[in-house]
């Protein structure tokens, strides 16, 4: 893809917290107020978001530190297969914070108790979960899905 607004997949390092969106309007959503994550890691410390477009190659937030756009990392491609268990990790941590908080739902919600897990290739499962999460697209009238909330209640619980 090589498009760092192409769709992209932001997976916190512990497999606890994502979000897919835009590369560019990914980046601007995640603060740290919204992820329990300081962004501001500093030159040489690691990033705590990885990011990944549909054909698994990593993209790195430049200037380091800051986050202000995504590069391409290298050629190198993360093959699919484990890019899709991280995303089942980070879903599977969502089922057991939802199930822990009872009441959880303050924003209306789907009549359903499981969290989607999508299926197929890592591009249908990032568009998937995209259309999940909305929200990350302006102009963002309300604080997105019930998924959406979920994933940041999830990203900053001690589960």
């Amino acid at each position: 893809m090589r498009d760092a607004d192409a769709l992209m997949l932001a997976i916190r390092d512990d497999n606890r917290f994502l979000h897919v969106g835009p590369g560019g309007i990914a980046l601007a959503h995640l603060r740290e107020e919204e992820t329990g994550v300081p962004l501001d890691y500093g030159e040489g410390a690691r990033d705590p978001f990885d990011f990944f477009d549909g054909d698994g190659v990593r993209w790195l937030r430049e200037p380091p530190g800051t986050g202000l756009r995504l590069v391409p990392a290298d050629a190198e491609v993360t093959p699919p297969r484990f890019l899709l268990d991280r995303i089942d990790a980070v879903l599977a941590h969502m089922q057991v914070v939802l199930n822990e908080t009872p009441g959880f739902g303050s924003v209306p919600g789907p009549p359903m108790v499981r969290v989607p897990r999508p299926e197929g290739t890592l591009p249908e499962v990032m568009v998937r979960l995209d259309e999940l999460f909305r929200g990350l697209r302006p102009p963002q009238p309300d604080k997105g899905s019930f998924f959406h909330m979920l994933a940041h209640l999830a990203g900053t619980a001690h589960t």
